[in-house]
């Protein structure tokens, strides 16, 4: 998995869940997709109160997400995409690749960003691919159809630019 073919990676798991469009993700509670992912990917995933923040590791090899109920749920939700990134970069990385950390991190982060607002979701979206729209008001969108936060939308927001960039010169 690496940063241009990451949006395919994304599309596959949501297809292999039944999420197959905008109407399937908002029928579905995002709970309810963590859950199905992790048991997809058989990592063990926790929701409790018993912890101030998120975190995942990997004992005996078996991969644990421990999320916590007491974080806004968008942070819980982006957390989660963050933690599956690295969980498959570290599962399925070519240990003779010289891949460094930083990058395997940076490709993981922009997982999440696509994991949480999958861009064949977001060409569903009228209001996105209006150019006159503003990208504050774009980013209001991200925000309302997708459950994530303010800083976590303008990040997904350069993304998709990126990705469209990347669509049209191909």
């Amino acid at each position: 998995m690496n940063i241009d073919n990451v949006h395919h990676t994304v599309k596959k798991i949501y297809e292999e869940n039944e999420l197959r469009n905008l109407s399937d993700f908002h029928s579905v509670s995002k709970k309810d997709i963590m859950q199905k992912v992790s048991r997809y990917f058989q990592i063990d995933l926790y929701l409790t109160d018993r912890l101030d923040s998120n975190e995942s590791n990997n004992l005996g090899n078996q991969y644990r997400i421990f999320i916590s109920s007491n974080k806004p749920f968008n942070d819980q939700w982006q957390d989660f995409a963050f933690f599956i990134g690295c969980i498959l970069l570290d599962k399925y990385h070519d240990s003779g690749t010289s891949e460094s950390l930083t990058n395997s991190m940076d490709t993981a982060r922009i997982f999440s960003f696509e994991f949480c607002a999958p861009y064949f979701l977001i060409k569903e979206l009228q209001e996105m691919q209006e150019e006159y729209i503003d990208n504050y008001s774009k980013v209001l969108v991200l925000m309302n159809v997708f459950d994530i936060n303010y800083y976590f939308a303008t990040k997904r927001l350069t993304f998709l630019r990126y990705q469209k960039f990347k669509e049209q010169s191909t």
